[in-house]
């Protein structure tokens, strides 16, 4: 809008004006009154601000709001505080019931009782929970480990043979990395678990064939090749293989890629083990990681 009519409204707003009502018939003056427009308009506007806020101070402040529709009432809100103090006093109580009955259970199966009482002397339900949740993660690794322990005890025969012919090979690392685990078949761990980055290229150790490239669900993608002088290596907990069984592979072509794949896997690492006509020997004897 142009600035002259911009000007020329704001005047007229400004000028003064007189309203005069007269009878039809024979033009007798009955009221007259002036205003000024822009005066009228804030006026007008002043006034519904002024009731807005009266309407909203009386439903705020005063009794009356308890006639709104689907307004609670006093006791309607305090019942509701109880009813929520009870709720959370009930989930408290159910909380220390179940570390009770936790450490109850530990007892029957002939575990030693969790510490957790003094805990709870102190309010600390939060860190009881915590101390119960890594001693019962600690005792169903334990039963895991001792489930694969008596389900190879009759498959693995771990003995002593002659390894001449297999001292002079040279060996390729399946991958670089921390071991967590070392070979152990004293207690059903005949190989090593190696500890890597997610996505880790793994490496076939020597020349030969995969015989077996397939998932399971305890232990991810895992990878078996047969190599000559009847040596096996065996590849668990990979996330992704990248060749075929049947495939003929080279020492340090890449196989697959190591993870944290399989319901038995607590991290991201690689299971390695190394087999010498039907018996597992230790991988650290042969191959530096």
């Amino acid at each position: 809008m142009p600035q002259k009519k911009k000007d020329k409204i704001f005047s007229r707003l400004q000028k003064r004006y007189r309203v005069v009502i007269e009878e039809d018939k024979n033009l007798e003056h009955v009221v007259s009154f002036k205003f000024v427009p822009l005066v009228t308009i804030l006026v007008i506007v002043a006034s519904f601000t002024l009731l807005i806020f009266l309407i909203y101070s009386l439903l705020a402040f005063t009794p009356l709001r308890k006639a709104i529709p689907g307004y609670p009432s006093a006791q309607t809100q305090a019942d509701a505080m109880r009813n929520a103090l009870k709720v959370d006093s009930l989930e408290q109580e159910l909380r220390v019931w179940n570390l009770q009955l936790n450490n109850f259970q530990r007892v029957v199966l002939g575990l030693p009782p969790l510490p957790i009482d003094s805990l709870l002397e102190t309010g600390n339900i939060a860190e009881a929970e915590e101390l119960v949740f890594e001693a019962r993660y600690a005792y169903q690794d334990s039963l895991l480990k001792a489930e694969v322990a008596s389900g190879d005890q009759y498959d693995v025969t771990v003995v002593k043979r002659d390894m001449e012919n297999i001292e002079g090979i040279l060996f390729f690392p399946p991958v670089k990395g921390h071991i967590t685990e070392g070979y152990n078949p004293a207690i059903a761990h005949p190989y090593v678990d190696i500890a890597v980055k997610p996505n880790t290229s793994v490496c076939a150790t020597l020349d030969g064939t995969i015989i077996s490239s397939v998932w399971n669900d305890d232990t991810g993608w895992t990878i078996q090749i047969q190599h000559s002088g009847d040596l096996i290596s065996i590849y668990k907990h990979c996330t992704k293989t990248i060749k075929k069984s049947g495939e003929k592979v080279s020492a340090g072509t890449p196989i697959a890629f190591a993870g944290n794949a399989g319901n038995i896997s607590t991290g991201s690492h690689l299971h390695f083990e190394l087999w010498y006509r039907g018996a597992a020997v230790d991988p650290e004897t042969y191959i530096r990681f």
